[in-house]
């Protein structure tokens, strides 16, 4: 794998396409990346963060943030991608928001490239939770969710305010951490404060 960056600061693995993948619907002489045989290619590997084309997005749509991708290996290893509400097109990655189960999924029918997910190629489309390994464009992500059990951007001061409603924590839906000892949704794989990966 020979993974450059394109003029418009695209990832692409140049054994792969001659072009940059993502600049093909708008190539013009700036943008073109063509790739001729024993051109050496400069690659910027400075750590100065960068601004991800999804964050510019969000710039210009006012959604929230529901999560983050960052990075763990790879070129971009220290930096981090926001996620926001409705549809995140990450590379050419398609990660939506499902409002109705609150989770961040892959939709792989609408991307073209081959996207792992802790170490399992992915067929078809599949949610993401907490602490998932993702890796595409050989750069290895983790999966940040800010949208989880007791949070909700719908419901103001969620975290510090105990309303009328709240009802006492129900034990028996629940599992103990081995490592850090916190209470946590039979729902989850992973500890939502230490991250520790249940063993089924």
């Amino acid at each position: 794998m020979n993974v450059v960056r394109c003029e418009n600061g695209h990832f692409y693995d140049a054994d792969v396409f001659k072009i940059c993948p993502h600049c093909k619907s708008s190539i013009n002489a700036k943008t073109e990346c063509l790739l001729m045989p024993n051109m050496d290619i400069k690659q910027d590997n400075s750590m100065e963060p960068s601004v991800h084309p999804n964050t510019e997005n969000y710039k210009l749509e006012k959604r929230l943030v529901v999560g983050w991708l960052v990075a763990i290996d790879g070129i971009l290893y220290g930096d981090f991608i926001p996620l926001y509400e409705g549809e995140n097109d990450v590379d050419g990655v398609m990660l939506k928001y499902d409002p109705s189960m609150k989770k961040v999924f892959i939709d792989v029918q609408n991307t073209g490239v081959r996207v792992d997910l802790d170490a399992r190629t992915l067929s078809e489309n599949t949610y993401i939770h907490h602490h998932n390994r993702i890796r595409f464009y050989g750069n290895t992500y983790v999966f940040i969710e800010l949208i989880r059990e007791g949070f909700d951007w719908r419901r103001k001061n969620v975290i510090q305010t105990i309303d009328s409603d709240v009802k006492s924590v129900d034990i028996e839906n629940k599992w103990k951490c081995i490592i850090c000892g916190s209470m946590v949704s039979n729902d989850e794989i992973y500890c939502t404060t230490c991250g520790y990966k249940r063993e089924e």
